[in-house]
């Protein structure tokens, strides 16, 4: 790998680890590649489709940093 490349990937592991959360999950065997069918048809990241299957109202108050549990 180039110089160059392994720069690349370091800024953006940086900016990966100091702006966004990891979250793991697990899921049947054969959905992986189904969910990045399903992502990818639609024009998005897997993550991006995830995210977008969550409550929009849960989303927002993420956003704002508000307590989730009213």
């Amino acid at each position: 790998m180039g110089k160059q490349k392994k720069q690349n990937y370091k800024y953006i592991n940086e900016f990966a680890n100091e702006n966004y959360d990891r979250i793991t999950i697990l899921v049947p065997k054969g959905s992986k590649e189904r969910i990045k069918q399903i992502a990818k048809a639609r024009g998005q990241t897997v993550s991006d489709y995830i995210t977008s299957l969550m409550p929009r109202t849960l989303i927002g108050k993420w956003k704002k940093k508000e307590p989730i549990m009213d």
